[in-house]
């Protein structure tokens, strides 16, 4: 799927760090409910899917706090996995 997100990916956070199980469902309605995406839905297809960006922006509404990571290296993404939504 190259560098597309899955959903089940950002759905493992909130079930195994605060039991908070996430259907893929809800997910995918959570996040399409950004106005840009309801005005046109194939943004999304010709994104590739959703950016980390729009994921931040659905855990916080979760009412978790999604944090970003700029400019790291590699060692520093070894350090921080347990934190991470990667591609799949």
């Amino acid at each position: 799927m190259g560098s597309e997100l899955r959903g089940s990916r950002t759905c493992h956070s909130p079930k195994y760090q605060h039991g908070d199980p996430v259907p893929e469902k809800e997910l995918a309605s959570g996040l399409m409910r950004r106005e840009q995406y309801l005005a046109d839905p194939s943004r999304v297809q010709t994104r590739g899917g959703f950016s980390l960006l729009d994921l931040k922006r659905y855990v916080d509404g979760r009412g978790y706090q999604g944090i970003g990571f700029g400019q790291l290296q590699f060692q520093d993404l070894v350090k921080h996995a347990h934190l991470s939504i990667e591609p799949e």
